[in-house]
């Protein structure tokens, strides 16, 4: 069993949404929501943590671009002596997807890739009678076919006169396509962390960038997310939480603030570090239909 301390962001959309709101402190009442609820539900977290079921959580939950809720409980290190807060930071695991999939649709807004272009128009490997068939369409929904059950392919490509920058997220992706899907592309869900990895490497072949500055860049500075990157060495480590694994009635520290990262480069189906707050303003955007605080980062019909 594995538990990370959790980042837990709720937002709640209605019919009277004020247009583009961006998201500030607010009340309970002022958007029509019970604070006696909110601190009851909170309360179930705050027993969890007591029980040691959880280690640690924060909190938050907007309405209508009001925060309504916001609060931290627990511990984020294995001696319970570094106490959560609301700026802690996170390792927020598949919620990079989201953001992925977000800089995938501005790339196809500009031109610059097609949802329905085969992946082998861009990574040759996947120009094969297994792989030919897959599309960002596929990868996006987790219809890609492939049933790769780690991340990367094991064990990770070498230094080699070839490679010498090897390992990287290009090179790893590329090697999906030798292995090909199981089922016909498009005919069944699985859940894919290679076909979004293979996403990520879109992102640099066709912004000519590499993945993590095209996201500070194009999402994470426009929306003021001034505390997301995508590789742990790179965060404020004297924020983070440890991750927890629970073994029998044990929780053990499967990474703590400062160890090396889980992937020695970028990837795309996690990788993200990020508070509460911060991944609140991302969801905001989306409830804004592509916009936030006066920035377009999607169109709405992307959204």
């Amino acid at each position: 069993m594995v538990h990370r301390t959790l980042a837990i962001v709720l937002f709640s959309l209605s019919s009277s949404v004020v247009a583009q709101p961006t998201v500030k402190p607010g009340t309970a009442d002022s958007v029509d929501m019970s604070a006696v609820v909110l601190r009851a539900g909170a309360e179930l977290y705050a027993n969890a943590v007591k029980r040691d079921d959880i280690r640690g959580a924060v909190i938050l939950v907007a309405r209508r671009g009001r925060i309504v809720f916001h609060e931290a409980y627990g511990w984020r290190d294995e001696a319970k002596t570094v106490p959560m807060r609301k700026d802690t930071l996170f390792r927020m695991a598949s919620n990079t997807k989201p953001v992925i999939a977000t800089a995938v649709l501005q790339l196809i807004e500009a031109g610059k890739l097609g949802l329905d272009d085969p992946v082998k128009k861009y990574i040759p490997s996947f120009d094969n009678e297994k792989s030919s068939g897959i599309t960002i369409r596929h990868l996006l929904t987790h219809t890609s076919g492939f049933r790769i059950d780690s991340l990367f392919l094991k064990p990770l490509m070498a230094k080699s006169k070839e490679h010498p920058d090897a390992p990287n997220l290009r090179l790893e992706a590329a090697r999906f396509g030798g292995v090909g899907p199981v089922e016909k592309p498009g005919t069944s869900y699985s859940y894919s962390n290679p076909g979004f990895n293979t996403l990520g490497a879109l992102i640099e072949i066709a912004s000519g960038m590499p993945l993590e500055r095209y996201l500070h860049e194009r999402i994470y500075q426009p929306l003021g997310m001034k505390d997301s990157c995508n590789f742990e060495p790179r965060a404020d480590n004297s924020r983070m939480s440890a991750v927890f694994r629970r073994e029998g009635d044990v929780w053990r520290v499967g990474w703590r603030p400062g160890g090396p990262p889980t992937v020695p480069f970028v990837r795309a189906s996690g990788g993200m570090v990020s508070t509460a707050m911060d991944y609140a303003v991302f969801c905001q955007m989306f409830l804004n239909g592509g916009t936030y605080g006066g920035k377009r980062l999607l169109s709405e019909a992307s959204v």
